[in-house]
C-alpha cells in the first residue's frame, strides 16, 4: 500500500544537479528509488543487501545487478555528498543528505529507523523547523534513538523484539498494556494517544462535563464488553472506535461497564486466541 508523503519526492532541479550527473546511471537509479523509499527524515537502509533486495528486487533477480554493484553505487553517492552513512548499534543506515520535503509541523513525522547521535544538529543544520524537531524531540520514543528495529522489519510494532517489549512495558505499565491487549483491533491505532487519555481517565477530567479519577480495572473491563460487544456484531476494523475516543472526554467506556456475553462458544474461543496472542505481543 502506498504511504501518503508529506514532501515532495522529486525536486525540480532535480535533472540539472552536477552531483548526480557525475554518478554512475545504476547510483542514480537507486537514488530515485531511495528518495520513493526513504521515510520523512530521508533515512533508509544502510546495507547494500538490503538496499538490493527492497529496492532493485527485480533486477537482482534478473541478473542486471548484484550486491557488489550497489555497494559501489552507495560509495559513490556518499562520495559525491548526495548520502551520509551511519550506524546505531549494529543496524547501518543511510541517510539523504538534505533531502527535498515539505513537513507539516502540525504532523508526527514518519520515523522508520533509528535515529543519528546528532539528529537534532543535522536537522536543524537541514533546515527542518524548530517546531518539528522539538515535536520529534518530545514525542519520539526511546527505541527509536536507542534500539534497531531489525534488518528485515521496519516497523517495530507488529513483532517486537523482547528487549523493545519490555522497554514498552515499562513505559506504558502493565495495566495499560493489559487494556491494549483486550481492546478491539481498529485501523490506525495509535498507542501513544491512547496513553495520554488513559492517564486523563484514572486523573479525573475537571469542568462541569468531567469525571472523577476511573479505576484502571473498570476501564479494562470495559475495553473487554466492548470487544465482545464488537464480535456481537461482527463490526468491522474501521468502524470501531479508536482507543482514544473511547477513553475520552465523552466517556464512551460508561456504557460498556456491564458485563456482555458473546452470542456463540465459537466466538468465545476466537476472542480468547485472538486476546491471548495480543497478550504475547
Amino acid at each position: 500500500m502506498l504511504r501518503a508523503r508529506k514532501w515532495n519526492p522529486i525536486p525540480k532541479d532535480f535533472l540539472f544537479d552536477d552531483r548526480l550527473n557525475d554518478c554512475s546511471i545504476v547510483a542514480e537509479l537507486i537514488f530515485v528509488r531511495l528518495i520513493a523509499q526513504a521515510d520523512d527524515l530521508g533515512n533508509y537502509y544502510g546495507d547494500p543487501a538490503l538496499v538490493a533486495s527492497y529496492l532493485l528486487g527485480h533486477r537482482l533477480a534478473k541478473g542486471e545487478v548484484d550486491v557488489d554493484c550497489v555497494t559501489s553505487a552507495l560509495r559513490e553517492l556518499e562520495a559525491h555528498g548526495l548520502l551520509m552513512v551511519y550506524k546505531r548499534h549494529t543496524q547501518t543506515v543511510t541517510h539523504i543528505v538534505d533531502p527535498p520535503r515539505k513537513l507539516r509541523s502540525d504532523v508526527m513525522p514518519d520515523i522508520r529507523f533509528p535515529l543519528p547521535e546528532n539528529a537534532m544538529e543535522l536537522m536543524e543544520k537541514e533546515g527542518v523547523p524548530k517546531a518539528i524537531r522539538k515535536r520529534i524531540a518530545k514525542e519520539t520514543r526511546p527505541e527509536q534513538l536507542a534500539i534497531e528495529f531489525g534488518p528485515l522489519d521496519p516497523d517495530p510494532d507488529p513483532d517486537p523484539d523482547p528487549d523493545l517489549k519490555a522497554l514498552t512495558v515499562h513505559r506504558y505499565g502493565n495495566d495499560f498494556e493489559e487494556f491494549w491487549a483486550v481492546y478491539p483491533r481498529t485501523t490506525r491505532m495509535n498507542k501513544l494517544q491512547s496513553f495520554k487519555a488513559w492517564q486523563k481517565c484514572l486523573s479525573g477530567r475537571p469542568g462541569i462535563n468531567g469525571h472523577p479519577p476511573v479505576d484502571e480495572d473498570v476501564l479494562i473491563a470495559a475495553a473487554g464488553n466492548y470487544a465482545v460487544f464488537c464480535a456481537n456484531e461482527k463490526r468491522p476494523q474501521d468502524k470501531i472506535m479508536y482507543p482514544a475516543t473511547f477513553l475520552g472526554p465523552n466517556q464512551h467506556w460508561v456504557q460498556f461497564e456491564e458485563e456482555i456475553q458473546l452470542e456463540s462458544a465459537q466466538e468465545e474461543q476466537a476472542l480468547a486466541r485472538w486476546i491471548a496472542k495480543r497478550r504475547r505481543g
